[in-house]
């Protein structure tokens, strides 16, 4: 009896291995972080082509955290032009979040001020928990009209989509 248990688990152990080597051999598809639309156009990005984008960091406050925090990542003109389509100055951003928050913005925001997708918040990855994985992030404290109340809901948080709209 001892034998025949000693075959089982030694096949099961090789089982799992030779599915763990033959899973770990497959290209893993990049999880999509966030979805670009304009129209009919779709454009779906990881983590890894956002990281690809030119990186910026902005250091200011906001209403949601306290003291000044340092923010990275890339700027929202620069992943709206992987949509390759023209962006007019009265086209609209619409944001939608993980929590299916959802607001317009002004595609001249991202084309009047440096605002970001930011994905680091103090050095730290965001985490859904700390209103990652992107959260748009305007430079509020260079510019005294960006701290004006009217600004804060644009700031969305946990953002899966963003379509444009002409």
């Amino acid at each position: 009896m001892k034998n025949r248990h000693q075959t089982f688990t030694s096949l099961v152990t090789g089982l799992l291995l030779s599915l763990a080597l033959m899973l770990t051999s497959w290209p893993a598809k990049a999880e999509v972080l966030l979805t670009l639309e304009f129209g009919e156009k779709r454009v779906d990005l990881s983590r890894e082509q956002l990281l690809s984008l030119p990186q910026h960091e902005i250091k200011t406050t906001t209403v949601w955290t306290d003291g000044v925090r340092q923010f990275k990542g890339p700027l929202v003109r620069d992943v709206l032009g992987l949509l390759d389509a023209p962006l007019s100055d009265s086209a609209n951003a619409r944001l939608i979040a993980l929590n299916e928050y959802e607001v317009k913005v002004a595609v001249q925001d991202y084309l009047t001020w440096d605002v970001i997708l930011a994905w680091e918040q103090d050095g730290q990855v965001m985490t859904r928990l700390d209103k990652g994985p992107l959260w748009v992030v305007y430079p509020r404290d260079k510019h005294v009209e960006l701290q004006d109340s009217r600004f804060d809901h644009r700031w969305a948080w946990m953002l899966r989509t963003i379509s444009i709209e002409p």
